[in-house]
């Protein structure tokens, strides 16, 4: 790795907003720059092409670096190694790089669309996803502030255990045990009309 970085991870579909996220990197101050590289990790494609062609207009050639494959066992110790992950995306089913971040302890900025705040919720910074200048804001903040670093790290850290299997299957056995102490559900599937 080149040295400080921020970290994106997934693909460069135009949902991803990755777009959003060079025009963010670019207004952060220069000192910021200079001290922090862009790191971007996804494989290549025309959609990463696109981007490729956006970090060269602006001239950010040198700060902003592209990795290909990354094996996934090396995965934690590149989430855990940045500064700030920062993703961007306008839609998401779930939002599974956010939560491997947090769960590597490593502060989150994120977008406030489509699943990401149930995931996120109050341990990351959550961003209009189409307001460049609100996410280098917050780059700006966590980048500059260690405590704030701090407690999103252990937040996120703390978030991401809601969504591991054990977690899981203990609340859906809570669930289950409400359920046979009841009495069971109050319906039964021959009772559902179709």
């Amino acid at each position: 790795m080149p040295g400080d970085y921020i970290l994106y991870v997934g693909n460069f579909k135009p949902h991803k907003n990755v777009r959003i996220l060079i025009d963010a990197y670019k207004e952060l101050p220069d000192p910021l720059k200079d001290k922090y590289y862009l790191v971007l990790c996804g494989r290549r494609d025309k959609f990463r092409e696109e981007i490729e062609t956006r970090v060269r207009s602006l001239r950010l050639e040198g700060k902003v670096v592209f990795l290909d494959f990354v094996p996934e066992e090396d995965m934690p110790v590149l989430y855990s190694g940045a500064e700030v992950f920062v993703f961007p995306s306008l839609y998401e089913g779930f939002g599974l790089p956010p939560l491997e971040a947090m769960a590597c302890g490593t502060p989150v900025v994120c977008s406030n669309s489509s699943s990401l705040p149930e995931v996120v919720g109050e341990a990351g910074v959550l961003v209009d996803p189409h307001r460049p200048e609100l996410f280098a804001e917050a780059m700006e903040r966590v980048l500059t502030d260690g405590g704030l670093r701090e407690d999103l790290g252990s937040k996120g850290s703390h978030r991401s255990r809601r969504f591991s299997s054990e977690d899981f299957s203990g609340r859906l056995l809570e669930i289950l045990e409400e359920l046979a102490s009841s009495g069971g559900p109050r319906w039964r599937l021959e009772d559902r009309s179709s």
